[in-house]
């Protein structure tokens, strides 16, 4: 794949993953009371708090903010752990991103800056450390912190090539890394580090694909389940569509391919207990915003789209909605949160547009 293609479509998706949560900072969690509420919902300058009636949302608070009133939340990193959700920043006045917990009982937010102007390129969480990863030209750098953002330690490891580690996941005592990997001829590779809790490498697992980019991933039954977005470049110059998903067995190494309906699968979500895949199409190539849940029990899919909103896309840029994934999936717009149960494959719509709310940006619930 031509190395110029390769690096848009990283740069069409670092620009369209940005999202969300409208973030300033607030008290630590230790001066704030703990918030009784359904929804809250994060908004330029504040942060709303409801309770769900019928089809209704009644509001509870309105909490003012201050500290750093311009930075979003990166959409796509905003990973649970007991209770606290970790994600990272837009730029700071000082051009710096910031990684950020978000304490979903009290409301609070903490901030840490990190060494790197980028403050990380993927990360992932287990119960005692949030583990970073920042991509050089001629090196990784694989960062621990405690879950409080203290910083633990780095490691500095060289390469000769482009690398993006696109995913990082933590299973058991190791961690997994998707990892793009585009040399100086223009080769692409694809592979999955399996690296020690300290960053050593254990074993380097090469997917054997070349033809385009693999993305995000998944662990669902002892499996990876990877996007492959695109494939090839089309008659425009622009990436080409893919239609499938990878998978990688931890026990065997058996490799397969799922076919999907619709092309670019850029996201993916596990729902263990549905043993659902719920995968976000790259929305800049489609007509309106898509999504597929797919049934790894059925090997069947279902579509979920919100035709509601492609002829304003036609007009106007419209940022993708935040998604939340619990027992329901929740996909909150600037205009109205749904709430959708993917057993009855029903969705509750709740208006938001007589809150006054302005740059509506991210959302935690209670169930």
């Amino acid at each position: 794949m031509n190395v110029t293609y390769f690096k848009r479509f990283f740069l069409y998706f670092l620009l369209c993953s940005l999202g969300l949560a409208a973030a300033e900072s607030l008290p630590s969690a230790a001066e704030k009371k703990e918030y009784d509420y359904d929804f809250a919902v994060y908004a330029n300058r504040e942060v709303v708090t409801f309770k769900q009636d019928g089809k209704e949302l009644l509001l509870l608070d309105r909490l003012a903010r201050s500290g750093e009133k311009t930075l979003y939340f990166w959409k796509e990193d905003f990973i649970e752990q007991d209770g606290f959700y970790y994600t990272k920043t837009t730029v700071n006045r000082k051009n710096y991103q910031l990684l950020a917990r978000v304490n979903s009982h009290n409301l609070a937010i903490d901030y840490c800056q990190t060494d790197g102007f980028d403050a990380a390129y993927s990360m992932a969480v287990d119960e005692e450390f949030l583990y970073i990863s920042n991509s050089y030209t001629d090196r990784l750098e694989f960062s621990r912190y405690d879950l409080d953002l203290n910083f633990i330690g780095k490691k500095k490891i060289p390469v000769d090539f482009m690398a993006f580690p696109n995913q990082m996941l933590v299973d058991g005592e190791y961690i997994y890394v998707l990892m793009g990997q585009v040399w100086p001829d223009g080769g692409l590779a694809n592979k999955i580090w399996k690296m020690s809790k300290d960053f050593d490498l254990v074993e380097e697992i090469d997917l054997e694909y070349s033809a385009g980019a693999l993305l995000r991933m998944v662990l669902a039954d002892n499996s990876f389940y990877i996007t492959n977005p695109n494939e090839g470049v089309d008659a425009r110059g622009e990436p080409g569509p893919a239609y499938r998903l990878f998978s990688y067995d931890l026990e065997t190494g058996e490799q397969k391919t799922i076919e999907l309906e619709i092309p670019y699968p850029l996201k993916i979500y596990y729902d263990e207990a549905r043993k659902n895949l719920i995968i976000w199409h790259y929305e800049l190539y489609l007509p309106t915003f898509t999504y597929t849940i797919y049934s790894l029990e059925e090997a069947s899919s279902q579509i979920l789209r919100f035709p509601e909103y492609e002829e304003i896309r036609q007009k106007e840029q419209v940022l993708p909605p935040f998604l939340l994934f619990k027992d329901h999936y929740y996909f909150l717009f600037s205009d109205k949160i749904v709430d959708y149960d993917p057993d009855l494959d029903a969705r509750q719509e709740y208006d938001l547009t007589g809150f006054n709310l302005t740059g509506v940006m991210g959302l935690l619930v209670n169930e």
